[in-house]
């Protein structure tokens, strides 16, 4: 290999201590969505205007995982 085999990502450090080989491939995948479900509860925010505060507890129910495409295929389409 010689030095254009390789590519220096953009950031603030100097090329020759970040070249990466051309030939190494990134991936990312994505497998089970698992979702929790937190309870509200009364909280203390002093700023609240109007009614009681509320917040998330750290309690919380786990659904049984589902993978990523029946997630996908079954969730509602909220994007525009």
């Amino acid at each position: 290999m010689d030095e254009n085999d390789f590519v220096a990502p953009l950031c603030n450090s100097s090329a020759s201590e970040r070249m990466l080989p051309l030939t190494e491939k990134k991936s990312v995948s994505f497998a089970d969505v698992h979702i929790h479900e937190h309870f509200l509860i009364l909280g203390d925010h002093p700023s609240c205007s109007r009614g009681p505060p509320s917040t998330m507890s750290w309690e919380y129910i786990s659904l049984n995982p589902i993978s990523i495409n029946d997630f996908e295929n079954n969730h509602l389409q909220k994007r525009s």
